[in-house]
């Protein structure tokens, strides 16, 4: 076989030349001739015995003794090349589920030339709109080529030196460090003022520009910075006193300059043991109420009383499994879901704007609790905006504004990113047995990803409006409302149908987003690509499963609603084009807000639109779609 050319193979069986598919036939062909021939599992399980007798070690299976053959990576190259691994009864394992390949499978034509079976591809559901194509990458292939390509961090080397940490020992350290707090309960006091205040936010500002600078900490630069307040400012017990903190993290911050890291993390392990030997009282929701109303935080005091109030469901095995199936995995981008067009090249003078007053200005509206690292915005605001520390926050404010700008305008390793990107998962109770997701990121990303957004909101908006109106108009909520109520009152208006999407957010094709977003919107491309060319990890409290986000926006970002709003737009477009060569474009009127929609028109021009709407891929929540037809309101 030829590298590079996929080719569906039959069930493992032997087969002979003239059987084998050929580069020729299209795909559709050779989907068809994958269904024809049965598979012979029992002939299959004696090949790979056989081998076990013969005493073939460290592999999974078999080709027969007369075959040269030999296995790289679990994959056989035989010497004839028209004859497919598989068919000669190798034991290879799907890149996807990871269960033995059998029946229909196909292997990836980029780099990773990996097997897969054909169910856990999209090929089938998307069959007719590829079915004239020769090639077929998997997701991650089809990103490393669609996607720009990106400065690799430095290798790890000797000259990567903290304290008595360097090289490899630095990085397994800060690694093992990091994997271990983020599964800690929060447990912070505020920075004090005095010296031991300033030279924290030192240490937070040194790791930032190792990042900046690209030195040779760069690769773990963002993930020692996050680390910083886990690990210096845990309160050291319960009634602890200000007193106590600043002897605690004069302490901290000679052990954390020194590289002793796992000294710290011992240290932090007594904390976290002692919490949880601690009698939890149950929190009293009035109490909770006025306490948040007090502070100014009315979202937060909502939460507790009435119909706003929310519960957190116990993290249980059947939590986690419905949480997974909310976060589907990647999905290779179809031709039919990306746009094909010139890329405009955009100056880094675009940013210009962001410097430390801007940086100063978001984190006074940001509002909320602490991603993975226990920093909440009152924390981040502290430290940014408090004249008590002098002139340390200001250079903290400069060194955040040059990290927006970096990741807004080059491309970087998304290895670097991976703290940076991570977020705690809350499963909230929904209905009776349902899970509602709420995710919520670091607020150094929320600081840097509101940034950019400030600069770039023009262009967004220039992007997406006036049809979908869900990022960077102001009252948005009302101007679709309004838009709604026109096209329902038009003459020409026979209905008008409401739809919602299921599981939208998490569910949009990453892939094709990524792609479309260098076309509509070059100016918010380069965060974006940076923050979601790899899954970010979510991490669930009481839990060692780690969720990533493959798929979709990633919850608790802010950039999240542009982003969609974003890619939704060859959608949009495509709704109203033409169906085929026959049929003229539909003419009826459409408003979206993020997945909800709303088309107005002639009974047979929404008909035509929820047809269409439905074959490119977005899907109602059960049955959250409405008709409402003037003088009757209809459910379907």
């Amino acid at each position: 076989m030829e590298r590079g050319k996929s080719v569906f193979t039959p069930s493992p069986r032997q087969l002979q030349k003239d059987e084998v598919p050929n580069n020729s036939k299209s795909l559709n062909e050779k989907i068809q001739f994958s269904s024809q021939i049965s598979s012979d599992i029992h002939r299959y399980n004696l090949r790979r015995k056989r081998a076990q007798e013969d005493g073939i070690q460290n592999i999974d299976g078999l080709v027969n003794k007369e075959d040269k053959y030999k296995f790289i990576n679990n994959v056989a190259e035989v010497d004839d090349p028209q004859i497919e691994p598989l068919a000669l009864g190798v034991f290879i394992s799907c890149n996807a589920c990871g269960q033995e390949v059998d029946e229909q499978y196909i292997r990836c034509d980029g780099d990773c030339e990996s097997w897969f079976h054909l169910s856990c591809t999209d090929i089938l559901e998307d069959e007719s709109k590829r079915v004239q194509s020769e090639n077929w990458e998997c997701h991650t292939c089809a990103n490393k080529q669609s996607l720009p390509s990106y400065r690799v961090c430095n290798e790890i080397s000797d000259k990567a030196v903290w304290g008595i940490l360097k090289g490899k020992e630095l990085f397994r350290v800060v690694n093992k460090a990091y994997e271990e707090v983020m599964k800690w309960n929060r447990n912070l006091f505020m920075p004090p003022t005095g010296q031991a205040g300033q030279q924290f936010i030192m240490e937070i500002t040194r790791c930032i520009t190792n990042f900046n600078d690209s030195t040779y900490l760069e690769p773990i630069a963002l993930k020692m910075a996050l680390l910083c307040f886990p690990l210096l400012l845990q309160k050291p017990s319960k009634n602890s006193k200000s007193r106590d903190h600043v002897k605690c993290l004069e302490e901290r911050l000679k052990l954390w300059s020194d590289g002793k890291v796992e000294e710290l993390l011992r240290k932090g392990r007594v904390v976290q043991r002692n919490l949880l030997k601690s009698k939890s009282k149950t929190l009293d929701s009035d109490k909770m109420f006025d306490r948040n109303m007090k502070q100014g935080k009315v979202s937060a005091a909502l939460r507790w009383i009435g119909d706003h109030k929310s519960s957190v469901h116990k993290t249980t095995p059947d939590v986690i499994r419905k949480l997974k199936n909310l976060h589907p995995p990647a999905k290779r981008s179809t031709n039919a879901a990306t746009l094909n067009g010139p890329i405009d090249k955009v100056e880094s003078e675009t940013y210009a704007g962001i410097d430390a007053e801007l940086i100063q200005q978001c984190i006074k509206h940001i509002k909320g609790a602490a991603g993975p690292s226990g920093a909440d915005a009152e924390l981040w605001l502290r430290i940014l905006c408090s004249k008590q520390f002098k002139k340390k926050p200001l250079e903290l404010c400069k060194v955040v504004a040059e990290l927006a700008k970096k990741l807004a305008s080059e491309y970087v390793d998304p290895n670097a990113l991976d703290a940076f990107n991570a977020c705690r998962l809350i499963p909230l109770v929904k209905d009776i047995e349902g899970v509602r997701p709420v995710g919520i990121g670091e607020i150094l990303h929320r600081i840097v990803a509101k940034s950019i957004l400030k600069v770039v909101n023009s262009d967004i908006i220039d992007a997406t409006t006036p049809i979908q109106i869900c990022s960077g108009v102001p009252s948005g909520v009302e101007a679709a409302v309004h838009a709604v109520r026109e096209i329902y009152e038009d003459t020409k208006t026979e209905a008008i149908l409401l739809v919602d999407a299921a599981n939208a957010f998490n569910s949009m094709n990453r892939s094709a987003a990524l792609k479309n977003i260098q076309i509509t919107c070059p100016q918010f491309a380069t965060f974006l690509i940076n923050t979601y060319r790899s899954p970010a990890r979510l991490h669930v409290r009481n839990s060692d499963d780690t969720i990533m986000s493959d798929e979709g926006t990633t919850q608790g970002d802010v950039a999240a609603m542009s982003f969609y709003s974003c890619s939704t737009m060859p959608l949009i477009h495509n709704l109203g084009q033409s169906i085929d060569n026959t049929e003229a474009s539909i003419s009826l009127k459409q408003i979206w807000y993020a997945d909800d929609s709303a088309a107005g028109g002639t009974l047979d021009d929404i008909k035509v639109w929820w047809n269409r709407l439905q074959a490119l891929g977005h899907r109602p929540i059960g049955k959250q779609k409405s008709l409402a037809h003037h003088g009757m309101l209809q459910l379907k």
